[in-house]
């Protein structure tokens, strides 16, 4: 009972502080997304904000109409890094996002996960370092690595999920069973 209640709070609280935090970023333009590279002057922003809008819609409305056969939560996973990666808003806490994911769906290779939050750490320090972090430059062609770097982590889970064998021995949809380390 009181896990019912605990989760019903948490239900309550999540939707409006997870909505709240994105449109306080929606305020601030392009930050940390590839679409830099493709609108750079600022009065182009407001086009690539509607294209944002659409590649996140239409990759969301992909995953969960062509995947269907693939467990929810790799669904989910998809659906999330999709919206990171097609938002024209892609701060390094919104990768945060991902890290139930990556515990929940243990299907990415270490070695790429690490370059993720590599390039993520990388670019957060060199926020500070650079004039005008926001153009075109240093700061957002290590954003850019970042982003080629979840591409390639949706495209292994993509792929991997779809292997029926795997996903049955690496997928944590349920709670682990205890076993006991010494039996008699």
């Amino acid at each position: 009972m009181l896990l019912a209640r605990q989760c019903a709070e948490l239900r309550e609280t999540i939707p409006v502080n997870w909505i709240s935090s994105y449109t306080y970023f929606k305020a601030w333009g392009l930050e940390d997304t590839f679409l830099i590279w493709i609108f750079p002057s600022r009065s182009s922003w407001g086009i690539a904000e509607f294209v944002s809008v659409g590649l996140v819609v239409l990759s969301i409305i992909a995953i969960f109409v062509f995947l269907r056969d693939r467990p929810l939560l790799v669904r989910c996973f998809l659906g999330m890094g999709s919206f990171l990666l097609f938002s024209f808003i892609s701060a390094p806490q919104m990768s945060l996002d991902l890290l139930p994911f990556f515990a929940l769906v243990p299907l990415v290779p270490l070695p790429l996960f690490y370059f993720f939050e590599a390039t993520t750490a990388t670019f957060s320090a060199l926020w500070y370092s650079f004039p005008n972090p926001r153009s075109s430059g240093v700061v957002q062609a290590v954003a850019l690595i970042r982003q080629i770097a979840l591409f390639s982590i949706l495209i292994v889970v993509w792929k991997v999920s779809g292997q029926d064998k795997i996903v049955e021995n690496k997928l944590a949809l349920g709670l682990p069973a205890i076993q006991n380390p010494n039996p008699r």
